[in-house]
Parts: C-alpha cells; sequence; structure tokens
C-alpha cells in the first residue's frame, strides 16, 4: 500500500494543479486526527473556465491561527466535490459523490473541483471574476451570435475553447444557446455586457452575426477581432495593420479545420499588438482655489 495521500474524485473531473498542491498542503498541515480534505464542486461564474475559478479560490486569505485557515468541518463524509485523504483511507465514488465513513474530513472553500459534464445553466452576461487574476496567459472569446446558431458551429466553439484551455489560452464562450458536451468554461451570454466583462485579448468571431456586431462590441483598446470565415479549408490568413489604411479590429480570418495550437499560437501573436485604437487622453486637472 503506497504512503502517499489519495486523491479520489468521480471519473472525469478536472482538478487544476493549484487546487491540487494546496489540498496537499493543506492536509499536510492538518491535525493528524483529520483524514481529508475536500475540494467544493462549486458553480462557475459566467464565462469563467476552472483554472480561473481555482485561482481565484486559492487566492482566499489563511488565517495562520486555524489549522486550516478558511477550512470548515464537513456536515458529512459523503461530498459532491474531490477528496485528498491520508493513507489508508477508506473511500468510495457513486456518481459525483465521493464517501469516506468514518473519516474526519475538512471542506476547504480555498480550492475547486470542476464537472465538465454539468450542464450549463441559463445564459447571462459574463461576470467580472471570469478574468484571469494573472495576466499572463491571452483571454480569447469565441462568439457565436445569431438568434438561430448552427449546431455544429455551436459545437465546434465549444472545442476550440476547450482545446484553447488546454494550450494555456483563456478561451470563453460567449453564446446566445449552449452547446451540450464537455464544458472546461461556463458559458456566458453573447452580449457587448459580456465582451466588457471579459475583456478579451482576442475575440473570434464564430457566425455571421458576430462577425457583424463583435467589432462594436470591444471597448478595450487593445481588442482584435479574428473572423471564421466560410472556407473551411482555409488556415491562417493574416490581415495587415498598416499606419493611415487600418482595417479596424480585424486582424486574422481563420477556417474551421484550423489546428487549435495554431490558433493558440496566434492569440498570443496578436496580443502582442500593434493595437488597434490609440489611447485615449487623460481628463485635464484642474486647479481647486485654495478657499
Amino acid at each position: 500500500m503506497s504512503d502517499a495521500p489519495q486523491l479520489v474524485h468521480p471519473e472525469g473531473w478536472v482538478l487544476d494543479w493549484i487546487t491540487r498542491d494546496r489540498l496537499a498542503r493543506q492536509l499536510r498541515r492538518a491535525d493528524p486526527a483529520v483524514d481529508g480534505i475536500v475540494a467544493p464542486a462549486t458553480e462557475l461564474p459566467a464565462g469563467a473556465s476552472f483554472r480561473v475559478h481555482a485561482e481565484r479560490c486559492a487566492l482566499r486569505p489563511v488565517d495562520a491561527l486555524e489549522p486550516l485557515g478558511s477550512a470548515t468541518t464537513a456536515d458529512a463524509t459523503s461530498v459532491r466535490g474531490a477528496l485528498l485523504v491520508r493513507p489508508g483511507v477508506r473511500c468510495t465514488v457513486e456518481g459525483d459523490v465521493v464517501a469516506a465513513p468514518g473519516a474526519h474530513l475538512l471542506v476547504d472553500p480555498g480550492t475547486h473541483a470542476h464537472d465538465p459534464w454539468q450542464p450549463p445553466t441559463a445564459l447571462v452576461d459574463a461576470s467580472p471574476a471570469a478574468r484571469p487574476p494573472f495576466p499572463w496567459r491571452p483571454v480569447v472569446a469565441v462568439v457565436v451570435c445569431g438568434p438561430d446558431p448552427d449546431p455544429d458551429r455551436l459545437d465546434w466553439a465549444r472545442s476550440m475553447v476547450n482545446a484553447l484551455l488546454r494550450r494555456d489560452v483563456e478561451g470563453r464562450l460567449a453564446v446566445t444557446a449552449a452547446p451540450e458536451g464537455l464544458h472546461l468554461t461556463r458559458p456566458c451570454l453573447a452580449s457587448p455586457a459580456s465582451l466588457e466583462a471579459l475583456a478579451p485579448d482576442v475575440v473570434v468571431a464564430a457566425d455571421d452575426a458576430a462577425r457583424e456586431a463583435a467589432p462594436g462590441w470591444c471597448r478595450r483598446r487593445s481588442t482584435v477581432v479574428v473572423e471564421v470565415a466560410d472556407d473551411p479549408l482555409l488556415g491562417v490568413e493574416l490581415v495587415s495593420w498598416r499606419l493611415g489604411r487600418a482595417q479596424g479590429r480585424l486582424r486574422a480570418r481563420i477556417g474551421e479545420r484550423v489546428a487549435p495550437a495554431t490558433v493558440a499560437d496566434l492569440a498570443r501573436r496578436l496580443s502582442a499588438g500593434p493595437q488597434p485604437e490609440p489611447p485615449q487622453p487623460k481628463p485635464a486637472l484642474r486647479a481647486v482655489a485654495e478657499p
């Protein structure tokens, strides 16, 4: 039998490394009477990825006077989430519930376990919490905003967002109808408010309605647009930016069959500039008269 702690969760669930690392640290510093630490399955903010939500959870402060900081005792030994237990603790998994009969468990709200097969909830505008707390990964919003979106195009957008996340790019799905299937993000409503909250570096306009609306929805001066062309065999077609002959926010066109790794590289390249709009002038400071 291994003398290392055992991580137990329902099949197919996803935990970011930051959650795994925090669970291990919490178990190491816990009282020996504690048998395991629980990472709860919490709902993602609208528009967020499982990775960003885990990072934001991990930023919660830890009170050094408490053995587990913000961790609280679990009400039962069966939980919906993931569980890191000490060697020899018996665990079972039934559906999306992990049970450790007779164990003393603690729940750490600074961790997150993600069920990628949970059906998406009602579409709402993206939350500002969907933005990464650390700015080293580009944010790419894939937008499908037609009133009657093509199911195949929706599924393409879902798959592309998942694939970008696996390549260290923060993909986001902004749609008018949420596709079924595996989701590493929570889809948000395709709307101006969502793009304002997400403040993406790149918007991938995946249908005709998005190609028309998305450039006007962008409020961040550095956001650029990539169109999904009607030609599925197209690879990457760059749209040159020249001083005095700007093409607005449009910087590239791609085909449906382009590899996600190519889109990830394109997003990093476009995020480096040039920016499509000049900086806004700062308001003039007015002198305040002495009383």
